[in-house]
């Protein structure tokens, strides 16, 4: 099996938290705790939107490690996985132009649990 997508937070208190989507529907979550939890199943018209979503967003196409901007300091880092991408945002936040792919990925992915959570 193989991840659609995934997301991992790192903050500067500990663990982060985050979801992530495999190849057969499963959702699990992560929180602070650092153990991932399922919490749904995602249908194939979600994760063809998914899949989809994670093309567009040029997640697909970054390097290992994007250093925040000059003019930003602090903030979280975004561990992000997709494929046989595994690659880190530091300044993961809405000043920072290289996060806004991974940033709208991520409210696609939260959106898409939404739903099939409220379907379930």
């Amino acid at each position: 099996m193989a991840l659609v997508f995934g997301y991992l937070t790192h903050g500067r208190r500990g663990p982060g938290s985050g979801m992530r989507a495999h190849d057969d529907g499963r959702v699990e979550l992560a929180l602070e705790s650092g153990e991932w939890q399922p919490v749904t199943t995602l249908g194939e018209p979600a994760l063809a939107e998914l899949a989809e979503a994670v093309r567009a967003s040029g997640v697909l196409d970054l390097p290992e490690r994007t250093p925040a901007p000059p003019n930003l300091t602090g903030g979280d880092t975004a561990e992000l996985w997709s494929g046989d991408v595994h690659a880190f945002i530091d300044a993961w936040a809405d000043a920072n132009p290289a996060a806004a792919g991974s940033r709208e990925l991520v409210m696609t992915l939260s959106r898409l649990v939404t739903a099939a959570q409220a379907h379930a």
